[in-house]
């Protein structure tokens, strides 16, 4: 308890002293509220521990509700053979604007802070309105080939930070003493949409790092950390699922409030960093990369509370700690196990909540539950860049039963439409729009045909071989499986392992109340 009260003491006390250079904005994107400062952070405004950074839905009947706390990009990496890095919760780690001749420029230019503040436009947005009219193109805002203005979805907001202030580091780094900078430079889009349900309903977030400083920062790991409260936020519990390569956070039945409001909620990569892969196709600012591959989801660390430090589930008090568990470890460097399979694994709490099975957290989190999802290492060289891109996802109901399920499919199609709609890179799987089975091939054949299939969505599917009098043959599949493209083969056997005679069969798909028969011959 002293740790923890220690702790708020310490946020308390650097809320506030903020800079006169920091400035809040709160905007609408989609059906999100949300509350960021010029400085990177998006957290509840500031002294004002009652109001949410993010609120879900904007359209509620019972209003603005929150779902996000605080939420912000960490860095943690080997700089000279020394751990570096940045972040620190709620209180400040970046400073606003860009770094210019190797300062940041707060100290470098401090005469147009005014500038250095976060920049919205919508499809409304045009000349006479000031941030239209100032918007920063040359601190690499996005714009168009005439010098304007470029929306990305239907609203954004843009601001440019860095950590190059030497005398500003975050609660994690000044509790270490590692209070060298990483010298990066971040600039931060947040987009969203109007229109349609997924869409609308989808928070897009863009990291672009910047390596502004002479020394090469190698091992670099990017974690997004986040404090959720949804509905009772005492009781809330972290997840990550294998299956969707996706984290969230959810609340389970017992503190059912109302069925508009979140009961799930996902913080979760779409696109990661880039790394070179022969023969592969990446994707970053805006462009196909070639023999290059965007990294995955490389750790998980769901945060149970702002206690039990050194517990699974225990927070981050130090850089150090920041990087094991970004790369699979705990906070004294050992192995993190699931004590299910008893095997090593980057990833905590990777069970099923709602079938009660494999790892789950033993208890619910408190009032600081969230997670920290990360994905590296990469090395950046000095004036090398990257790019990530995050979603935020939630979704309201009465069951986690039904929440769960449709907040991962939800993830699933997000992330189809990036791939296929921005990045439209060939290596990305596409998730269907409809279920499909195909043709066999070969057909005729011997020994062995293909059968592939197609799913848009979570479906208990099967797939069994009959002959020409209706007698089931042999079952192929028979499971529940998410969205994607399949493909299963037939040998000719039965399920009793005795090869068929020559013919004609039928293999019939049914996944949900979709059925579909194709036919194949058999030839001996």
């Amino acid at each position: 308890m002293n740790r923890i009260f220690s702790f708020l003491i310490t946020v308390s006390i650097l809320f506030s002293q903020e800079q006169p250079y920091v400035k809040e904005k709160v905007v609408e994107l989609g059906n999100f509220s949300i509350k960021v400062l010029n400085d990177g952070r998006c957290i509840a405004p500031t002294g004002d521990f009652e109001i949410p950074a993010v609120a879900w839905p904007t359209n509620s009947i019972t209003g603005d509700r929150a779902i996000t706390f605080g939420h912000g990009l960490w860095l943690s990496g080997n700089q000279s053979d020394s751990l570096v890095g940045t972040g620190g919760y709620w209180a400040p780690y970046y400073t606003p604007g860009p770094i210019i001749n190797g300062q940041a420029a707060v100290i470098e230019a401090p005469q147009d802070t005014a500038l250095y503040r976060s920049y919205y436009i919508d499809s409304q947005s045009g000349v006479g309105d000031t941030d239209y009219d100032e918007w920063p193109c040359g601190w690499g805002a996005p714009c168009d080939e005439g010098g304007n203005p470029l929306l990305v979805g239907d609203q954004m907001l843009w601001t440019v930070y860095n950590d190059a202030h030497p005398s500003l580091h975050g609660w994690l780094e000044q509790n270490g003493e590692y209070l060298s900078n990483t010298d990066i430079e971040v600039r931060e889009t947040y987009w969203s949409f109007e229109e349609g349900d997924l869409l609308s309903n989808t928070l897009f977030i863009k990291y672009q790092l910047y390596n502004r400083g002479p020394e090469t920062l190698d091992s670099l790991m990017m974690t997004h950390w986040n404090d959720m409260d949804l509905q009772d936020a005492s009781f809330n519990i972290p997840n990550y699922s294998l299956d969707h390569k996706a984290a969230y956070l959810y609340a389970p039945n017992e503190s059912i409030g109302h069925n508009d409001l979140a009961r799930v909620v996902s913080y979760f990569l779409i696109q990661g960093p880039v790394v070179e892969e022969l023969g592969s196709n990446g994707f970053s600012f805006g462009e196909e990369v070639m023999d290059h591959r965007n990294l995955e989801e490389t750790g998980f660390w769901g945060i149970r509370d702002d206690c039990c430090h050194g517990t699974l589930g225990g927070y981050a008090e130090t850089i150090q700690d920041v990087f094991n568990y970004s790369t699979g470890r705990r906070h004294d460097g050992s192995t993190i196990i699931d004590p299910i399979t008893n095997l090593p694994s980057n990833f905590t709490f990777t069970g099923d909540p709602i079938t009660g099975s494999g790892w789950q957290m033993e208890s619910p989190g408190g009032g600081m539950a969230g997670y920290m999802v990360a994905t590296g290492p990469i090395t950046l060289l000095p004036g090398d860049s990257t790019e990530l891109v995050f979603g935020l996802v939630p979704v309201g109901g009465d069951s986690i039963d039904v929440v769960i399920p449709n907040l991962l499919d939800r993830i699933d199609q997000v992330r189809s439409y990036y791939w296929a709609d921005v990045a439209d890179v060939e290596d990305h799987p596409i998730i269907p729009e409809s279920v499909k089975l195909m043709h066999p091939y070969p057909n005729p054949f011997n020994p062995s045909t293909a059968i592939e299939y197609e799913l848009p969505e979570r479906s208990d599917i099967s797939i069994v071989i009959y002959d020409v009098s209706g007698r089931e043959v042999q079952t192929l599949v028979s499971a529940q499986q998410i969205p994607g493209n399949y493909q299963v083969s037939w040998n000719g056997l039965d399920d009793k392992g005795v090869l068929v005679a020559g013919g004609m069969y039928f293999a019939r798909l049914q996944a949900g109340d979709y059925s579909s028969v194709v036919k194949m011959v058999y030839l001996k």
